[in-house]
């Protein structure tokens, strides 16, 4: 089971619906812009530092294919991209 959010697990449907709610109401561009780090190692460095300097973001969780789109080697080799000059940026 999980527990959903709130004391004891309570008013987690609710939050859901909010956010779901909100989310819905964006554009592709508006998550592109203001949600998302999306492109080269050095546009995902220049995006991260933003989030850390203006929210005081410092960590993100990853998904690399979005859709089911890409193919073993492409996810391979973001993975590897990141992991060489992604994150020895903020070490």
């Amino acid at each position: 089971m999980i527990a959903t959010a709130g004391p004891q697990g309570r008013g987690g449907e609710a939050l859901r619906a909010k956010v779901a709610e909100a989310l819905n109401k964006l554009s592709y561009d508006d998550i592109r812009e203001s949600r998302a780090a999306i492109g080269t190692p050095e546009r995902l460095i220049e995006r991260f530092i933003e989030w850390r300097d203006v929210a005081g973001i410092d960590g993100v969780v990853m998904e690399l294919n979005v859709g089911n789109l890409l193919g073993d080697e492409q996810i391979s080799n973001s993975v590897r991209l990141i992991a060489e000059k992604v994150m020895p940026a903020f070490k």
